[in-house]
């Protein structure tokens, strides 16, 4: 929520009006802020040793937990999953991949290549 609602009073303070700011922007309006738009992706960008891979698996497992059933129940003859239209995009740093990628091939390569 960055909308604050706040009250405005009279001098004796038997009548308030209510208006909305937005501190960081330094807006106020009267009526009430439209509702923020859902959520369409994000960043996850913590430290190292913060839970970035528990948090990614758990968004995994609730966008698969939250796909459309379209198989009739007891109907065993269809084994494909079916998805529905939400994506789950992960990406690692190139410099990380790398890493990884060179010091397996270093343990598992005889010779250098």
């Amino acid at each position: 929520p960055l909308w604050e609602q706040r009250y405005l009073t009279n001098a004796s303070k038997t009548e308030a009006k209510r208006f909305y700011v937005q501190p960081l922007m330094g807006a106020a309006m009267a009526s009430p802020p439209p509702p923020p738009r859902p959520c369409r992706g994000g960043l996850l960008c913590d430290s190292m040793g913060l839970g970035k891979t528990v948090m990614l698996l758990a968004l995994i497992q609730s966008t698969l937990e939250k796909r459309p059933s379209t198989e009739a129940e007891g109907d065993l003859a269809k084994k494909e999953p079916s998805f529905n239209s939400t994506t789950t995009f992960t990406c690692g740093a190139v410099q990380v991949l790398f890493h990884c990628w060179h010091s397996g091939k270093r343990k598992l390569s005889p010779r250098r290549i």
